[in-house]
């Protein structure tokens, strides 16, 4: 969930204001990825470790093939950490992906709504939870051609 940011004038902005207006790479959207609703493309959004009540960017690149398989890479700011492969699925409007990290196991659960997946994670380390919170993507624009999940860069690469 996004928090309320203040604007220049100082009033706050309310989440539906911040994100009505597109960003620019949303012209790169193609017709026929949001025709097909295919999850495929770059993301960028927020991270919110609740337990920690830490926020941090993160963006991952989606690969959505044939039986609604997911595969990418996830790429986390600080001052979280989780980079790394993601792998997964997607069923209607339902999208879940684990990417294995250096902090553990992470879990994203959430909902396709148009361009935009929201939703839940957890952090398992060892059989337990360790941490969880709340993420939100925006769909950018299209992967790259030479997109390849073996070049997933981890932690230390992002950091």
């Amino acid at each position: 969930m996004s928090r309320p940011a203040p604007s220049d004038d100082g009033s706050v902005n309310s989440p539906a204001k911040d994100t009505a207006i597109p960003a620019a790479d949303d012209r790169s959207v193609s017709s026929l990825a949001t025709k097909t609703d295919a999850l495929t493309g770059t993301y960028s959004g927020k991270v919110h470790n609740t337990k920690a009540q830490l926020w941090a960017a993160f963006e991952t690149a989606i690969q959505e093939r044939k039986g609604n398989i997911l595969s990418g890479c996830m790429f986390v700011h600080r001052p979280l950490y989780g980079s790394g492969k993601l792998s997964g699925d997607a069923r209607t409007s339902k999208v879940t992906f684990d990417v294995p990290s250096s902090v553990g196991v992470i879990r994203f659960t959430g909902n396709r709504e148009g361009n935009d997946i929201s939703g839940a994670y957890y952090v398992v380390r060892a059989g337990e939870v360790e941490s969880y919170g709340e993420f939100e993507l925006h769909r950018q624009g299209e992967l790259p051609t030479d997109f390849d999940t073996h070049d997933c860069p981890d932690d230390s690469a992002v950091h």
